[in-house]
């Protein structure tokens, strides 16, 4: 059991590290495309 969760939590890490990642990358593009319009 110990080691199920264990697992589980390490797959909800990287389900985290992910999500953080494409949120990073779309707010990169957001502000590259906000800067493209005012150019």
């Amino acid at each position: 059991m110990a080691k199920m969760l264990k697992k589980r939590a390490k797959w909800w890490q990287g389900i985290v590290i992910l999500c953080r990642f494409i949120l990073l990358q779309i707010t990169k593009n957001i502000e590259i495309l906000l800067n493209n319009k005012q150019n």
